[in-house]
């Protein structure tokens, strides 16, 4: 008898999984919700535009990753990426359209 499993979970079907920036698959994109970093790297890291409500998208995996933000690219850290929550939008789509 066969019996039909659902679908395994991944982080483009569940958006209510929170994962760091640098564990989205290479184009996917996502609303930024925390930003955990220690003092002068959260400054830098909302300085450069990396905050709560957001759209991002990874672009490149690596050190450094490439992170569409705003219309730009921008290369962060690996280490400074792990430091910020995201949560993934459905496969195929964008939060706003500006990631």
């Amino acid at each position: 008898m066969d019996v039909a499993l659902p679908p395994t979970p991944s982080v483009s079907t569940n958006t209510d999984v929170l994962v760091p920036l640098s564990g989205l698959r290479r184009g996917e994109a996502g609303v930024i919700v925390m930003v955990d970093a220690p003092g002068a790297d959260a400054v830098r890291l909302k300085t450069m535009g990396l905050c709560e409500g957001r759209s991002v998208c990874l672009l490149g995996h690596g050190d450094p990753c490439i992170v569409g933000l705003m219309g730009v690219r921008i290369g962060l850290s690996a280490r400074l990426a792990r430091h910020v929550g995201v949560r993934p939008c459905p496969a195929g789509t964008s939060p706003r359209g500006d990631a």
